[in-house]
């Protein structure tokens, strides 16, 4: 879900070639007319939520890391499309890019892993009315390719995992559009929680042992004290840890409101 608490959906529309579950139409080929300026739209169910970015509902820029945009039903954040270079944390600010590329076909009779389909498994010959990228099998996993892997994260330093933790990050090509697969997946990095999904999704109940920390307690100490307002004070003009307003930077406004929970 995203931060605002908006769905993400995965690459697929949920509609096959002949409905034969091999070749999965990619939503942003086949839908994309009917995404709104966020580039998100409804579901016959009328769940609004989008396949690709929502840039609207948050502020980038190259020069910094991006913030949290989201988080995936496996537990792990998604991050917009800048990072550090390297893993550690260290390197210049960089544009992720996917380690996914369209394959060099123009018959559609196999498979990304090699596997080669019996004729009545073919999907259409690559043309206008079903160009390259209009299925997901139409793209495969180049190992080294970007700086991502199969599932579109990779573990890294983040402004909020000073420690490192497995990270999504939403992809763009070269020219700035969408790059598969967008944002999470083609399938989670880690276990899926099921009590996330199904018509019972969401109710999910904490352990009794769980720790509540609050937004103004940076340093999960427990309480509010000299050590979150030091952290706050080296993040001023950063994303974050700190912001508290949401504003997308780290102000006086959010020390201020730190203040008042001193």
């Amino acid at each position: 879900m995203w931060v605002n608490g908006v769905a993400i959906y995965n690459a697929s529309d949920a509609r096959s070639y002949n409905n034969r579950n091999i070749w999965h139409q990619n939503a942003i080929f086949v839908e994309g007319p009917s995404f709104d300026g966020c580039g998100g739209h409804p579901a016959p169910n009328q769940q609004y939520h989008n396949h690709q970015n929502a840039a609207c509902i948050y502020d980038e820029t190259a020069a910094l890391h991006s913030s949290i945009v989201g988080y995936a039903f496996d537990g792990y954040p998604v991050y917009g499309p800048y990072a550090h270079t390297n893993t550690d944390g260290s390197g210049a600010i960089k544009m992720m890019r996917s380690s996914y590329r369209k394959r060099s076909i123009t018959q559609r009779t196999s498979l990304p892993n090699g596997t080669v389909l019996t004729s009545s498994n073919y999907g259409p010959a690559v043309s206008t009315t079903y160009p390259l990228g209009y299925y997901i099998e139409d793209f495969e996993y180049v190992t080294g390719l970007g700086d991502l892997d199969t599932s579109n994260g990779r573990f890294c330093v983040t402004p909020e995992y000073p420690q490192g933790t497995y990270a999504y990050f939403v992809t763009y090509d070269t020219t700035g559009m969408p790059a598969y697969p967008y944002m999470i997946g083609p399938t989670y990095h880690g276990v899926l929680d099921t009590a996330n999904t199904g018509p019972t999704g969401g109710k999910i109940t904490p352990p009794t042992d769980a720790v509540s920390y609050s937004m103004f307690d940076l340093d999960e100490s427990g309480q509010t004290d000299f050590g979150d307002i030091s952290i706050m004070l080296m993040s001023i003009g950063g994303r974050s840890p700190g912001d508290i307003d949401g504003d997308g930077i780290v102000t006086n406004g959010d020390v201020a409101l730190l203040l008042l929970h001193f």
